[in-house]
């Protein structure tokens, strides 16, 4: 079934670039613009949207009450947007979501799309993962920042983006497919980002962003799109052998120490 969908899609996808018109992969990115830009936060500088979560939270959680103020502070009608910021809040064992916001991953969110250069935005997550100043992130640290900022790229906006356009009969397959990429893309940007290392000093992730590829996180819409280069490539390998479905957990980090957080960091999801 996957070798027939990618024949299917690599078809698809020639005949598009003939045509001069949008990848079949890449028709909701329009939409997904929109709704990140119906959220006002492009218009509002990355830092004064950390400071503002930051400020209204305790522990790394941020209550209904104090939610509603932040919401006042950047002039957001919580009536119309409820179920985009609903996807933020922390969930208990049960699966259940509790009424508290987490701070971490919306400050994450303004971070990525309010208006700061790239380098700037880089610093920001930077402390944003590291409240105690360490001036270190360890290996699950990057892995909860790289799913993170997938989880907001991949999953909330795409979510939202179907809310607000349910109209679009494609929207949501294409949607639930970015959504499903996220494992296995978090892990090709953990072993960039890392290489071998146990963890990584503020200078060393600085100097990540000099790689093209890891500066792809600080732009949701290219992050989009190269993530679902990315998942066609692995089902393409996929289809080239008979073994195992080979995945960048089997093919290069199994039994490592990054594999090991890896699992770890499931059992939590």
């Amino acid at each position: 079934m996957g070798c027939v969908d990618s024949r299917e899609e690599t078809q698809s996808t020639s005949q598009s670039a003939e045509s001069k018109k949008p990848e079949p992969q890449l028709i909701g990115e329009y939409l997904y613009s929109l709704t990140e830009k119906s959220l006002g936060f492009d218009k509002i500088l990355s830092r004064e949207l950390d400071n503002l979560f930051h400020r209204y939270s305790y522990a790394s959680e941020i209550s209904e009450e104090n939610f509603k103020k932040v919401s006042i502070k950047l002039k957001i009608d919580l009536s119309t947007v409820a179920v985009f910021f609903d996807q933020f809040k922390e969930k208990s064992a049960n699966g259940m979501k509790l009424a508290m916001y987490n701070t971490i991953k919306l400050s994450t969110l303004g971070i990525l799309l309010g208006k700061c250069d790239e380098m700037e935005k880089a610093r920001m997550l930077f402390r944003n993962y590291d409240p105690d100043t360490e001036q270190i992130l360890r290996i699950e640290t990057v892995i909860a920042m790289i799913r993170d900022i997938l989880f907001v790229c991949l999953e909330a906006i795409p979510k939202y983006a179907v809310v607000l356009y349910p109209d679009d009969t494609k929207l949501k397959s294409q949607s639930n497919r970015l959504c499903s990429l996220q494992k296995s893309v978090s892990v090709h940007f953990v072993l960039i980002m890392l290489k071998k290392r146990q963890f990584i000093t503020y200078e060393q992730f600085l100097q990540c962003f000099s790689d093209e590829e890891i500066r792809i996180l600080l732009n949701p819409e290219v992050l989009r799109k190269h993530c679902v280069d990315i998942g066609f490539k692995l089902r393409r390998v996929e289809c080239s052998t008979s073994a195992s479905p080979i995945t960048p957990e089997s093919a290069q980090i199994k039994g490592s120490s990054i594999d090991k957080n890896f699992r770890r960091a499931s059992t939590t999801l």
